[in-house]
C-alpha cells in the first residue's frame, strides 16, 4: 500500500531481553491492580508466581525439593498472557507520544514502522518511538536486546537508503537490506526472494542428508525411508515442502 502511494516505509525492529525472566511479580501486581482486575484472580497471580521448588531424580534416587526464586516459567502457556498484560502499556504509551506511528508485536517481537514519502521524517519519528520505548522500558524494568535490534527501509530503489538511528544507549542501528521477523525473511523489495532461497536451501540440505543415511550401511527400507523423510520435512514446516512466489512453484 505504501508503495502504491509512492511513500517509503521504515521498520525498527526491537526485541524485549530475556522476556520472561525480566518481569517482575511486583510490578505485575501494580498492573493488574490498575487494569481493575479481579482481587480473586490477582491473588492467584501472586501464589502463581511464587513459591516455586525444584526435585532432581536419579535413577531411582530423588533429591529433596529446594525452594527456587524465578519470575514467569516460559513453558507455561498462562506466561505468554501474563507477559503481554505487563508490557501492554509500553504500546499505549508509544501511540500517545508518536503521531502516524504503526506497531506490530507477537510477545517478545516487537515492530515499530511508519511510512511517509520523506525519508528523514521517516527516519526522525523512529527515532523518537525509540526514545519512548527504551525510557518506558528503563522505569518498568525490561530490557531490549541491542545486537537484535534492526532497521530496514522498503522501497523500490535501486540505492539501499543507509539511514540509521542511535538509541538512547549510543548504539547505532544500521539500515539492512534484509531481516528475519517471525521466521520470516524480508528484504527490503518484499518479494520474498530472500526468503523462499533460505527455504529452499535448507530443504536441500536436509534432504541431502537424507539421502546420505538411506545409502548408508543401515539399509533402510522403503517404508522407513518415507517415515523419516516425512518426519524431517514436517520439522522444518508444517506444510508440504511447497514454496511458491511470483506465480511459480519449488517443490
Amino acid at each position: 500500500m505504501a508503495k502504491s502511494r509512492e511513500n517509503t516505509l521504515i521498520c525498527l525492529l526491537l526485541d524485549v531481553k530475556e522476556a520472561f525472566d525480566h518481569v517482575t511479580l511486583k510490578q505485575l501486581i501494580k498492573i493488574l491492580i490498575k487494569l481493575k482486575i479481579l482481587t480473586n484472580l490477582i491473588k492467584w497471580v501472586k501464589c502463581f508466581l511464587q513459591n516455586w521448588v525444584i526435585d532432581l531424580a536419579f535413577d531411582d534416587e530423588r533429591q529433596k525439593s529446594k525452594e527456587i526464586i524465578t519470575e514467569i516459567s516460559q513453558d507455561l502457556s498462562i506466561s505468554l498472557i501474563l507477559f503481554l498484560i505487563y508490557i501492554q502499556y509500553l504500546f499505549s504509551k508509544i501511540r500517545a507520544k508518536i503521531e502516524n506511528l504503526q506497531l506490530l508485536s507477537y510477545i517478545d517481537d516487537v515492530a515499530l514502522y511508519v511510512k511517509k514519502r520523506n525519508i528523514d521524517k521517516n527516519v526522525k519519528t523512529l527515532k523518537n518511538a525509540a526514545k519512548v520505548a527504551f525510557t518506558w522500558a528503563k522505569k518498568n524494568a525490561v530490557q531490549f536486546n541491542d545486537s537484535k535490534s534492526e532497521l530496514i527501509h522498503f522501497e523500490s530503489h535501486k540505492t539501499t537508503l543507509n539511514q540509521m538511528i542511535i538509541l538512547l544507549n549510543n548504539m547505532i542501528i544500521k539500515s539492512k537490506t534484509c531481516v528475519r521477523w517471525l521466521e520470516v525473511w524480508l528484504n527490503r523489495k518484499l518479494n520474498f526472494k530472500v526468503h523462499v532461497q533460505t527455504k529452499i536451501a535448507t530443504v536441500t540440505r536436509t534432504l541431502h542428508s537424507l539421502f546420505r543415511l538411506m545409502n548408508s550401511e543401515w539399509e533402510l527400507n522403503v517404508k522407513s525411508e518415507k517415515q523419516l523423510y516425512l518426519t524431517c520435512i514436517t520439522s522444518i514446516s508444517n506444510y508440504d515442502v511447497e514454496i511458491w512466489w511470483n506465480n511459480q512453484k519449488a517443490t
